[in-house]
């Protein structure tokens, strides 16, 4: 992006791909036994779940790499694109976490969670402000 060009705003599309990415994150993170204290360094066992996965690892991220306060502020590409490796590139590195792709088309993408197996409803629309999930 170009200074003091805007960030264009991210679609409907991207924003079901970024709620799916934090499903399957939170999934694996449990899978991998990977609990919050393990990464966040805390002493309760807490598993992982995408609102979490959201609120202390994602949105940790884009404050202190671009410090935007809410995920709709983010450019729909670029800067959804180098948050997403960047913590895949921490998550691999310092806790051998497999690499998850981030969604492409999360409409044709399968919906369930890798635990339960049960169908997980994502947000269908753009919001104008932070989504309940």
């Amino acid at each position: 992006m170009k200074y003091g060009q805007e960030p264009k705003p991210r679609t409907g599309e991207q924003n079901r791909a970024m709620h799916l990415f934090f499903q399957r994150l939170s999934d694996s993170l449990n899978l991998a036994g990977l609990e919050m204290k393990v990464v966040l360094k805390g002493d309760t066992q807490i598993w992982w779940t995408p609102e979490a996965v959201k609120t202390y690892l994602w949105k940790a991220l884009q404050k202190h790499m671009y410090q935007k306060e809410s995920t709709i502020e983010l450019d729909k590409h670029e800067e959804i694109t180098k948050i997403h490796e960047q913590l895949m590139h921490i998550l691999g590195e310092k806790h051998g976490l497999e690499y998850i792709e981030f969604p492409n088309d999360p409409d044709k993408e399968d919906k369930k969670s890798y635990l339960s197996g049960e169908k997980v409803n994502y947000p269908t629309e753009e919001y104008r402000g932070e989504p309940t999930l």
